[in-house]
């Protein structure tokens, strides 16, 4: 099926998306478990070293691990979304999708925000 090819399918320039030049460390929060998998599994097979976790444990690795990304899940409750955003503070890119997010388009999501970040 289509999802499956998605997450098979190297990313190429085929498709006009590259391979990040840093393993870019990027952290999937959201209570739904499969999205967040998922959308880690997608960032991975891409070249990102990518990890799900639920809000909870988000705050646990956000204590401990740094990160260049982190993607909060629209489903999470704005009192959460708050919360995670004063942890993350400065240290790393935020990317918050309204909704769902296409494969596709949240890797040249997360590659317009990594470009931004990196030094010129």
């Amino acid at each position: 099926g289509r999802i499956y090819w998605l997450l098979s399918a190297p990313s190429t320039g085929k498709r006009g998306l590259t391979m990040p030049a840093a393993r870019a460390r990027l952290l999937c929060a959201g209570e739904e478990c499969n999205l967040t998998e998922l959308r880690s599994q997608v960032l991975s097979r891409s070249g990102y070293h990518a990890q799900a976790a639920t809000v909870s444990e988000s705050f646990a690795l956000l204590r401990t691990e740094d990160f260049d990304l982190v993607i909060i899940s629209a489903t999470v409750s704005d009192t959460d979304r708050d919360s995670l955003l004063l942890a993350i503070g400065n240290r790393a890119q935020t990317l918050l999708p309204e909704a769902l997010v296409f494969p596709d388009d949240l890797l040249r999501r997360v590659e317009n925000l990594l470009k931004r970040r990196e030094p010129e």
